[in-house]
Protein backbone atom coordinates (compact mmCIF):
# COMPACT_ATOMS: atom_id res chain seq x y z
CA UNK A 1 0.00 0.00 0.00
CA UNK A 2 1.47 3.56 -0.75
CA UNK A 3 1.75 6.10 1.45
CA UNK A 4 -0.40 9.42 1.16
CA UNK A 5 1.09 12.38 -0.33
CA UNK A 6 1.58 14.71 2.60
CA UNK A 7 1.55 18.33 1.40
CA UNK A 8 2.62 21.03 4.09
CA UNK A 9 0.85 24.27 3.09
CA UNK A 10 2.09 25.87 6.16
CA UNK A 11 6.21 25.98 4.96
CA UNK A 12 7.36 29.42 5.57
CA UNK A 13 10.54 30.99 3.57
CA UNK A 14 14.13 30.39 5.07
CA UNK A 15 15.36 32.36 7.59
CA UNK A 16 16.92 35.62 6.38
CA UNK A 17 20.37 36.54 7.64
CA UNK A 18 21.12 37.59 10.97
CA UNK A 19 22.48 40.82 9.64
CA UNK A 20 19.09 41.43 7.32
CA UNK A 21 17.17 40.90 10.58
CA UNK A 22 18.53 43.47 12.32
CA UNK A 23 18.68 45.73 9.31
CA UNK A 24 14.60 45.13 8.96
CA UNK A 25 14.07 46.16 12.35
CA UNK A 26 16.70 49.13 12.09
CA UNK A 27 14.23 50.22 9.29
CA UNK A 28 12.72 53.52 9.64
CA UNK A 29 9.84 52.28 8.34
CA UNK A 30 7.26 50.96 11.49
CA UNK A 31 5.38 48.63 9.44
CA UNK A 32 8.92 47.11 8.25
CA UNK A 33 9.77 46.54 11.63
CA UNK A 34 6.63 45.30 12.64
CA UNK A 35 6.56 42.86 10.03
CA UNK A 36 9.61 41.45 10.88
CA UNK A 37 8.93 41.40 14.38
CA UNK A 38 5.66 38.91 13.52
CA UNK A 39 7.78 36.70 11.14
CA UNK A 40 10.18 36.60 13.91
CA UNK A 41 7.46 34.79 15.52
CA UNK A 42 7.01 32.31 12.72
CA UNK A 43 10.29 31.65 12.55
CA UNK A 44 11.08 30.62 15.95
CA UNK A 45 8.10 28.32 16.11
CA UNK A 46 9.16 26.37 13.60
CA UNK A 47 13.03 26.37 14.84
CA UNK A 48 13.21 26.85 18.55
CA UNK A 49 16.98 26.74 18.31
CA UNK A 50 17.15 29.68 16.26
CA UNK A 51 17.71 32.51 19.40
CA UNK A 52 20.84 30.31 20.68
CA UNK A 53 22.28 30.15 17.10
CA UNK A 54 21.38 33.97 16.81
CA UNK A 55 25.01 36.08 16.42
CA UNK A 56 23.65 39.48 17.18
CA UNK A 57 21.73 39.43 20.70
CA UNK A 58 22.72 42.64 22.14
CA UNK A 59 21.83 44.29 18.48
CA UNK A 60 18.23 42.08 18.85
CA UNK A 61 17.70 43.30 22.15
CA UNK A 62 18.38 47.28 20.76
CA UNK A 63 16.19 47.06 18.16
CA UNK A 64 13.54 45.30 20.51
CA UNK A 65 14.14 48.14 23.00
CA UNK A 66 13.85 50.94 20.30
CA UNK A 67 10.66 49.15 18.70
CA UNK A 68 8.66 49.11 22.08
CA UNK A 69 9.42 52.98 22.88
CA UNK A 70 7.86 53.93 19.33
CA UNK A 71 5.39 56.23 20.35
CA UNK A 72 3.77 54.79 17.23
CA UNK A 73 2.17 51.72 18.81
CA UNK A 74 -1.65 51.73 19.18
CA UNK A 75 -3.33 50.34 22.34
Amino acid sequence: MLAPVVTDWNMTPSLPSDEDIIEFLRSTDFDVRLQTLSNLTAWVKNDPQWFSKFIRKSDLFKQFERLLMDDRWEA
